[in-house]
């Protein structure tokens, strides 16, 4: 199959990805790579199977803007944007602990409970006006959004693709709040902020995971645990590097165990049995994912260990214990990650070795 070059702005930085059915395009440094969510039949004839999404969105579109419109409002008027504000303010109020820590500790300059509340208002009136300003943005790009359907239709689908991805993915929430029965999830997804989350990168995924809607979706498999790690990573940067954490580096290498883990596991649904528990619970042939899971949930752990002994820390600079126990356990955990790091990037390559 021939791909023609797409001619849009440059910003967009397209290439075509030869000979690999299950990759869109390249997008900019912040939208990755484009992956397509479809069957085996659909990656055979990826230009077919576009053509066939663009199609059902023309039609369902219409159908979909009033819908989308009340159901994001009414979702706005209940409160949806407290929760992700709250985390954005704690977490605005922690960085804001560990900078005092560092500094020369005036205990008139602590950051206590009065500025931890006005953080998390902060965070709240944040998140209110930008799920607003969405709703807005959706009502005036929900015609263009439908002729770029239709260019998808009739011209060229990953022209489309970029286009209608990054656009619908500017009126879609920060935080999206998904039920737990999974009879509503896909349409409470479709409904409230993507009608072809198919669409966006492999990136706008993780970081709103949105695997939560796939049916071999399960927090402990190997990609979700590595999804977890590099959100979470990314989302708490400056923290964890402030504690001298390689964030960059590891967000790197999780990147690529993606291929590195296909000899153990292949996708996310051969470490599922048809009930949805892990094969790798009784089955012996899964004991590299045994192992490797292992070191993902260690390093889970001595993050979050990392994140509280930092609260303990404070709280004992506070009551003027220069000798807290805390900060020996931080060193500790410090220690455990890049210990941890340092042998599954080792267990990694010897797994991959050639028989």
């Amino acid at each position: 199959m021939t791909i023609q070059k797409p001619c849009f702005p440059s910003f967009f930085n397209w290439q075509p990805v030869p000979n690999k059915p299950g990759l869109r395009h390249k997008g900019n440094s912040t939208t990755g790579v484009y992956s397509t969510i479809a069957d085996e039949d659909a990656r055979e004839n990826p230009v077919c199977a576009s053509r066939g999404k663009f199609a059902r969105i023309v039609i369902a579109q219409p159908f979909v803007v009033i819908p989308r419109l009340v159901y994001r409002t009414v979702s706005l008027l209940t409160g949806d944007f407290i929760q992700p504000g709250m985390e954005k303010g704690l977490y605005a109020h922690q960085l804001k602990q560990q900078q005092w820590l560092a500094g020369p500790r005036d205990i008139s300059q602590f950051p206590g409970g009065a500025i931890q509340q006005r953080e998390i208002l902060k965070g709240i009136a944040v998140e209110f006006c930008k799920n607003t300003a969405k709703i807005a943005l959706y009502a005036v790009v929900a015609i263009p959004l439908w002729a770029i359907a239709f260019y998808g239709l009739l011209c060229n689908p990953y022209d489309a693709d970029v286009f209608f991805g990054t656009i619908e993915n500017w009126t879609a929430r920060d935080f999206i709040p998904i039920s737990k029965n999974p009879r509503w999830r896909l349409w409470q997804l479709q409904i409230g902020d993507y009608i072809a989350f198919c669409k966006q990168t492999n990136d706008v995924l993780d970081q709103k995971h949105l695997h939560r809607v796939f049916k071999s979706y399960h927090p402990e498999t190997l990609r979700s645990l590595m999804r977890f790690l590099r959100v979470e990573l990314q989302n708490k940067k400056a923290f964890f590097s402030n504690e001298k954490i390689s964030v960059d580096e590891i967000c790197s290498s999780l990147r690529l165990y993606k291929d590195q883990l296909k000899p153990i596991s292949k996708s996310d649904s051969a470490e599922l049995k048809d009930d949805g528990t892990l094969k790798r619970e009784k089955d012996r042939s899964y004991e590299g994912q045994i192992w490797v899971a292992k070191k993902l949930n260690d390093l889970k752990t001595a993050l979050r260990e990392i994140e509280l002994n930092r609260e303990l820390a404070v709280e004992a600079a506070v009551a003027g214990d220069k000798s807290s126990e805390s900060e020996w356990r931080i060193e500790r955990f410090r220690a455990q990650v890049a210990a941890t790091w340092k042998a599954l990037n080792r267990g990694l390559e010897h797994i991959n070795k050639p028989n």
